[in-house]
């Protein structure tokens, strides 16, 4: 899975008042693309959560640090000038810009000022902001996509949870949202514990609801996630080098017995920061494992050790909105180590008109098909097949 299957989202947001047990919903939302034209998106996204009463999201302001990066950014590439405003609410504008390539262009800003001021040159007071721009960036994405995972629910990604659920296979996700697992979850055949393929060193305990909601016993994972870029619920001790090692997970309330999500802003949310005791029982202080984009992304070796077995063992492969972009050599360097079975089948969803000839250069395989351009064809193409009948009824809805 990439990014494709995060950029085509209907969600169904419902809310609930505390005082009266009422509920209300509201029809679906629809969040487009979340590399380019995010900006704008993820403001769409906050003003339709900001609706929804105590709990509202308080995690849409952009700092003014941030903003002038953005800025500078889109008019170094686009050679014009424009508002941070323009940016944030005009789609057309937004869609110039593409998160990757403005993270790969901050890393490399900041490296350059890292190189020019050691030992005696001091950096501009810019350069200063733009060095901790980089930061909130990567904070302001985690705060879009913990909002999508935890306060909404994805029509599409519940068929496919469900198909993979009843037909069975593994899935390799280049995402950071948890859509996928939450309701993998939910339909009880796969466990954040045991279904990443590594064995978390702790768990992030908010609060009692997840020990009221969660089973006491872990279930038994019948399929793994392999996720190489990380994910939002991933954390590691800020000083561990290796990201391979230790990892703590953070498990969000599910839909059992509780609102989708189930989250409230100050008590139940996870942030990009955590603090977890160790084993001495100390407070440590934990970030989040998303691996952004940029030359340090190639992480998680024995991740990419489990992909490689995998790949290899398969009979077929269904790659959903997966293009291998020029912002992700490493990733094509990986996959060209990677011996297919001379039987094996791929099966992609994509919109690009070249993506067979790309996929056949990379796995050297002939079998490989375009099946349809878009995720949302391939779930109702899933909806319609015999067993998933019950499934229609949420295509019928959109």
């Amino acid at each position: 899975m990439g990014a494709g299957a995060s950029r085509e989202l209907k969600f169904f947001s419902s809310t609930i008042e505390l005082a009266s047990g009422k509920g209300s919903a509201r029809k679906h939302v629809k969040l487009g693309a979340l590399s380019s034209g995010f900006f704008y998106h993820a403001n769409e996204l906050f003003k339709e959560t900001s609706k929804v009463g105590i709990f509202g999201v308080q995690g849409g302001t952009v700092g003014e640090t941030l903003k002038k990066m953005i800025v500078e950014f889109y008019s170094t590439k686009n050679k014009e000038t424009v508002t941070s405003k323009e940016i944030f609410e005009n789609k057309f504008i937004s869609e110039k810009l593409n998160i990757e390539e403005l993270y790969i262009w901050a890393e490399d800003f900041v490296g350059r000022v890292e190189k020019r001021s050691a030992p005696n040159n001091v950096p501009s007071l810019q350069e200063m902001d733009f060095y901790l721009a980089k930061t909130e960036l990567l904070k302001y994405i985690y705060k879009v996509f913990s909002t999508v995972s935890y306060f909404n629910y994805s029509i599409y990604h519940k068929i496919l949870a469900t198909y993979i659920e009843k037909l069975g296979g593994d899935v390799i996700s280049f995402n950071w949202d948890i859509l996928l697992e939450e309701d993998m979850y939910s339909g009880g055949t796969w466990d954040y514990r045991s279904g990443y393929g590594f064995d978390p060193v702790g768990i992030i305990d908010k609060n009692d609801f997840i020990k009221k909601y969660l089973p006491k016993k872990e279930k038994n994972s019948r399929t793994v996630v392999l996720k190489p870029h990380g994910s939002i619920n991933w954390y590691r001790n800020k000083s561990d080098d290796d990201l391979s090692g230790r990892i703590y997970l953070g498990i969000p309330l599910t839909r059992e017995g509780c609102w989708k999500g189930g989250t409230v802003p100050g008590t139940g949310q996870l942030n990009f920061v955590e603090f977890s005791k160790n084993s001495e029982g100390e407070n440590e202080q934990l970030e989040t494992l998303m691996v952004p984009p940029g030359k340090k992304r190639k992480k998680f070796k024995p991740i990419w050790q489990k992909i490689k077995i995998l790949l290899e063992n398969a009979d077929e492969i269904i790659a959903v909105g997966f293009s291998f972009n020029r912002f992700e050599p490493h990733v094509i360097e990986e996959f060209n180590g990677i011996e297919l079975k001379e039987t094996a089948s791929i099966k992609i969803i994509n919109p690009e008109k070249d993506i067979v000839s790309k996929y056949r250069n990379i796995f050297k395989i002939k079998n490989v098909i375009k099946v349809c351009d878009y995720f949302s064809e391939y779930c109702k193409w899933i909806a319609n097949q015999k067993g998933m009948e019950d499934l229609i009824r949420l295509v019928d809805n959109e």
